[in-house]
């Protein structure tokens, strides 16, 4: 693969990035990474599975199964070894995304930086979570179905959608997008059904695997009378968000991606995008659309939204849109990840039920990420096992929404 400049840059920055992150050996400033290590050495220490978040992530969790064993063959920090390989997804996903940007455009640089110092992409990507690598397989299916021709190599976009789910039951979504492309374009039920169905073989292997450890060494002895009520796993509504909140709670978390400034700069050029070809660009819709009301659902961790912000910076790129505006916003959001001039504070970070409008300048998404990642991590072994012990709790009476 031939290597452009753009990607050789911003995976430069991003391994300056990186490298204070990789010295502290710190995971990550969400508790979902610590459940997710948690789950892991619950696996390790008592070879049961426990999801570290409903419905499971199996292959998050294996792959930090993995990285623990082999930490021990090696004597380095497993740590150290999750955020190498979340480093690798994050360069794979940088060369990824510059692809599907210059399918239809080659002037797509200004948007191509958008995305990748946007602080939750750079964020994200540093963080021992299933956000870039889930990502990642999804687009990789996607690019390739562009340069496939009839039925080749339609089981190993089947397989990668199968890697992405196998990260994330919600990349689903990137099937679901594929289906309608060849279906509604392409006028080839044949491929879909094709895809559709291997796609379905290959998750099911992978969750029902987990889900088959879950059910005999936990569930079956609170559900024993029927194993359909492992369905419960799947009830992912509960939310103490009245619908008010979850909704400006969806709104300001968009503005994460750009900050609050670079939001209100792409707003007011918005009207500069125009005839949108929709059946051209049908595929990154769905994605765009999907994600969006995935996250509506449940409106907390920004980077659910990532293929959604992709998807969006994609369609923009494949109309050449007037982007004027492009470097100025470019600025916005590379400085964002290091000061943030905010406009509102709100009671609580993740389930908020109130906002205050008030105008200060604090530290940088991905400074304030940093600061927080160190916090945590100094007490880590404490986090790790509270992780076990919350998850063993949380299963002890059935799935636990």
């Amino acid at each position: 693969m031939k290597f452009k400049k753009p990607v050789l840059l911003v995976s430069t920055i991003h391994l300056l990035f990186f490298i204070p992150f990789l010295y502290k050996g710190y995971i990550s400033s969400d508790w979902d990474s610590y459940a997710i290590i948690g789950s892991a050495k619950i696996y390790i220490q008592e070879g049961i599975y426990i999801p570290s978040r409903p419905p499971g992530f199996p292959l998050s969790e294996l792959l930090s199964i993995v990285a623990i064993r082999f930490s021990e063959l090696i004597s380095i920090e497993f740590e150290k070894i999750l955020l190498i390989i979340q480093f690798i997804f994050l360069m794979l996903s940088n060369i990824l995304i510059f692809k599907l940007l210059s399918l239809k455009n080659r002037n797509s640089q200004t948007l191509y930086f958008l995305i990748m110092f946007s602080p939750i992409y750079i964020i994200s990507g540093l963080t021992v979570i299933d956000y870039i690598p889930g990502l990642f397989f999804g687009f990789l299916g996607i690019l390739l179905i562009f340069n496939t021709k009839k039925y080749k190599n339609i089981y190993v976009i089947s397989l990668l959608f199968a890697f992405s789910i196998g990260f994330r039951l919600s990349n689903i979504i990137f099937l679901i997008a594929l289906t309608f492309y060849l279906i509604l374009v392409k006028k080839d039920q044949r491929s879909s059904f094709i895809v559709v169905s291997a796609t379905g073989v290959f998750s099911l292997i992978i969750y029902g695997t987990a889900y088959w450890s879950l059910w005999s060494n936990t569930l079956s002895t609170i559900y024993s009378s029927n194993i359909s009520e492992l369905l419960c796993i799947f009830n992912l509504t509960n939310t103490d968000h009245d619908p008010i909140s979850r909704l400006g709670r969806f709104v300001l978390k968009q503005a994460s991606y750009l900050s609050v400034l670079g939001s209100l700069l792409f707003l007011a050029n918005i009207r500069k995008i125009k005839n949108i070809q929709f059946f051209e660009n049908i595929i990154f819709m769905v994605i765009f659309i999907l994600f969006q009301i995935s996250f509506l659902r449940l409106p907390t961790e920004e980077g659910h939204m990532l293929p959604a912000f992709i998807a969006a910076i994609i369609i923009i790129s494949n109309n050449n849109v007037d982007l004027s505006f492009g470097k100025i916003l470019f600025v916005i959001v590379l400085l964002s990840n290091f000061i943030n001039l905010n406009f509102y504070d709100v009671n609580e970070t993740d389930s908020a039920t109130e906002i205050y409008f008030n105008s200060e300048i604090k530290p940088g998404l991905l400074v304030e990420d940093y600061n927080l990642r160190i916090e945590r991590g100094q007490n880590k072994q404490f986090h790790y096992q509270n992780s076990i012990d919350t998850l063993n709790k949380a299963w002890k009476n059935g799935c636990p929404n």
